[in-house]
């Protein structure tokens, strides 16, 4: 464990667990074997490569995280978050200020009350994401053949998708909802804002093969 009251702190390289906590500056972690948790009230956290997971809490600032080889959690009141790729689930909870995921395989559940939320899943959701914005938009886009259940709601702005959505409720459809199963349905993915537009994109990202055969297994 790695402690100071004021000043940076930065790792190169750790071959163990990491658990750094400075009240009064920046983190920098290199490259970790294990897990890494990083906690500071004011400056930035600046985490490269962790195999392991990875906890990052930050009172006042940034967070930046690049290649995670297990779950994310990240948190600050103030600044950006920002995750590079993670194998695990991510989750972003941030009071003021943008959050984006630039390659999920698992699943995302983030939080802003002011700011964007940009989620990019290159895998199968495997459990439910949610994204919720208080004071702004989300863009979320996902491979165009990730089957999962479709719950995008805004008060204040539209819901477009460049995935085909099947209705799941009848009648004329609500301005600003938009409710059905993409390619038969899956995990529940559930996006709120109350203002600002949602939007939806397909890639081509491929699922891969041998994680559904694993999951017949």
């Amino acid at each position: 464990m790695a402690k100071t009251s004021s000043g940076a702190i930065k790792i190169k390289i750790a071959k163990g667990p990491v658990d750094v906590r400075n009240s009064g500056g920046d983190i920098g972690v290199g490259e970790a074997a294990e897990s890494v948790k990083a906690e500071t009230s004011s400056g930035t956290i600046r985490i490269q490569t962790v195999k392991g997971a990875v906890e990052a809490r930050n009172s006042g600032g940034d967070i930046s995280i690049g290649d995670a080889g297990n779950q994310v959690t990240a948190r600050t009141s103030s600044g950006s978050i920002t995750v590079k790729s993670a194998k695990g689930r991510v989750n972003a909870n941030n009071s003021g200020g943008n959050i984006e995921v630039k390659a999920a395989h698992a699943a995302v559940q983030a939080s802003t009350s002011s700011g964007t939320i940009v989620a990019d899943l290159v895998g199968q959701p495997t459990e439910e994401c949610r994204l919720e914005v208080s004071g702004g938009g989300i863009t979320l886009t996902l491979p165009k053949s990730a089957s999962f259940n479709l719950d995008a709601r805004c008060s204040g702005g539209k819901v477009e998708s460049e995935l085909p959505v099947t209705m799941t409720v009848q009648g004329k459809q609500k301005s600003g909802v938009l409710h059905g199963t993409v390619n038969g349905g899956g995990p529940a993915v559930v996006l709120r804002s109350s203002s600002g537009d949602i939007h939806i994109k397909s890639s081509n990202a491929p699922i891969p093969q041998l994680q559904a055969e694993d999951d017949k297994k």
